[in-house]
């Protein structure tokens, strides 16, 4: 009894779909049966594997104060929107999203949903970006977390770390610094995926034919080298490698939805940040 009345939300996930909703539907009840707006308890979940049982149990519990909430039906488990609903995923497609409006100005949501989808080694590095992006704060001295994860002062309290967080990134001083944290990821990735760093001279027999500073099919790239050598790379393609690196850790605040940029906040996620 104790341990109920302190609990901020339940999940029922037991052997069967019918002992889950017994048990939840029992919970449900005794939540019933107590004064709701003493009690701290805020969601009731369970897991439903049938869709039809997942449907029923919303029938009965509508009328209810506390309407019980399902999970993991079939054919919400394997649906498309589903496997895009989840942190990383929506990070990484806002990760693309600044890379679009960076490198090749698209800013429609469609043609950068679209795009996203287009290059699998491309998404694979957004995601890998997107994991990386709490250890470049961690570097800076912040951390982040999901909002509905904060505490109401957490909440408050980001706002003003926002504005220290902007005045490091905008700091010309530490823009070499962080351009150079955010090539040795890239550099680190590719490596991972297959690929192999070439040669100027290399790269300037391939680009003949492939018109470019990598060569796909052979997983080569230029600009797998120093952040020093970068500049001989840029300066030949007239590429601009190492100021969409900066740009992009200057677009952290807005994948993070800690601003109000919905041309990169895509996916609509909203993080708070605090100190380390």
């Amino acid at each position: 009894d104790e341990q109920c009345k302190t609990c901020n939300y339940i999940v029922v996930c037991l052997q069967t779909d019918e002992l889950s909703i017994q048990t939840a539907i029992y919970l449900n009840k005794y939540y019933e049966s107590k004064n709701i707006h003493e009690l701290k308890m805020r969601m009731l979940v369970t897991r439903i594997m049938d869709k039809v049982k997942s449907e029923n149990l919303k029938l009965k519990t509508f009328n209810s104060s506390k309407e019980l909430l399902s999970f993991g039906t079939d054919a919400n488990l394997f649906s498309f929107e589903n496997l895009l609903d989840n942190p990383l995923d929506k990070l990484a497609l806002n990760v693309h999203s600044s890379y679009c409006k960076i490198s090749k100005n698209i800013i429609d949501r469609k043609e950068i949903i679209k795009d996203y989808y287009k290059n699998e080694t491309n998404r694979k590095s957004d995601k890998s970006n997107a994991i990386h992006i709490p250890y470049k704060l961690f570097t800076m001295g912040f951390s982040i977390k999901p909002e509905y994860l904060a505490t109401k002062e957490e909440i408050e309290n980001s706002d003003k770390l926002l504005t220290e967080l902007k005045s490091y990134l905008s700091n010309k001083n530490f823009e070499e610094q962080i351009g150079c944290m955010e090539h040795n990821r890239w550099m680190a990735f590719q490596s991972s995926d297959g690929w192999e760093g070439a040669s100027f001279e290399e790269a300037l027999e391939y680009s003949k034919f492939t018109n470019s500073h990598k060569y796909e099919e052979a997983k080569l790239h230029a600009c797998i080298c120093s952040w020093e050598d970068l500049e001989i790379i840029q300066n030949h393609f007239d590429s601009k490698i190492k100021e969409y690196d900066i740009e992009f850790i200057k677009q952290i605040p807005n994948i993070l939805g800690l601003t109000k940029a919905p041309d990169v906040n895509i996916s609509n996620v909203k993080y708070v940040l605090f100190r380390k």
